[in-house]
């Protein structure tokens, strides 16, 4: 007969197996509430505006350390003047008349956009793409064609692949999916063409702002100065903000002299 002291023993024994067996798979697919924070088999994140279905909710293998979060440019493109800039590579469509989404790409401590030739994320296929982000969340996908668009030749989708593989991947916080949801999310809380016509700065043919101007605009929306790109002399291409190593907030930039930033004092904010 087992003494007191060794049933107690058999007891923590399964106890400990069992939890080592739950923290070694996967535990399924489940809905959360908005706000609920989760942990994925990279970090935790908060649900923001929907009911965010998990791709892959797992617990960290006991010694394995966490994921460091990184900050990052929120990159979005004013489709009239980069167009100006790319006009044999853009589509001959009538283009967006308001602000796109580029990407959201992490950058180092100093302020520079992360290219690692080998980087930590996992490099996807179409076709495991369409599976993990465009067919798992419809709703996402379907918004994202309106404000994630592409404006040279190729398809929409095959951009979105383009920019997890090319910047989404240079860390590991955000899973693809939670990628996309989180660039969309903080995106629409800018709303720049809006806020730039309530300083009375609006598009139109050779019209020309101070840059000053623009970048005050941009902060009193935002709360920081934006960082505004020319990648043709003088023209208004695209306008980066920076954002936080969580993927909350926005954050101040570094002050650099990064490549192809608007040199002004006046730059051309062209209409469609």
């Amino acid at each position: 007969m087992l003494k007191r002291h060794d049933v107690a023993a058999l007891v923590l024994v399964f106890v400990v197996f069992g939890i080592q067996t739950c923290f070694s798979q996967n535990i399924g697919r489940a809905s959360f509430p908005k706000g609920f924070v989760v942990g994925t088999d990279s970090s935790a994140f908060q649900v923001s505006n929907e009911t965010f279905q998990d791709q892959m909710i797992i617990a960290l293998p006991v010694g394995k350390k966490p994921p460091i979060p990184v900050p990052a440019w929120l990159v979005q493109t004013w489709p009239a003047g980069f167009c100006a800039a790319f006009s044999k590579e853009c589509l001959e469509t009538t283009l967006p008349a308001s602000f796109t989404i580029h990407g959201l790409w992490p950058i180092d401590s100093d302020g520079h956009v992360l290219d690692k030739a080998n980087p930590p994320g996992k490099k996807m296929e179409m076709e495991e793409f369409k599976t993990r982000v465009i067919e798992n969340f419809p709703n996402l996908a379907t918004d994202l064609m309106k404000k994630w668009p592409s404006l040279i030749r190729r398809s929409t989708k095959h951009f979105w692949l383009y920019e997890w593989n090319k910047h989404g991947r240079q860390q590991t916080v955000l899973q693809p999916a939670n990628y996309f949801f989180t660039t969309r999310d903080m995106v629409d809380r800018t709303d720049l063409l809006k806020a730039l016509k309530a300083e009375g700065i609006v598009p139109g043919k050779n019209l020309r702002y101070p840059i000053v101007g623009i970048e005050n605009a941009i902060t009193k929306k935002i709360g920081y100065k934006p960082l505004l790109l020319c990648y043709k002399t003088n023209t208004l291409s695209e306008l980066v903000l920076c954002v936080d190593a969580k993927a909350q907030n926005f954050a101040p930039c570094k002050e650099q002299k990064y490549p192809n930033l608007c040199a002004g004092p006046h730059i051309e904010f062209p209409s469609v």
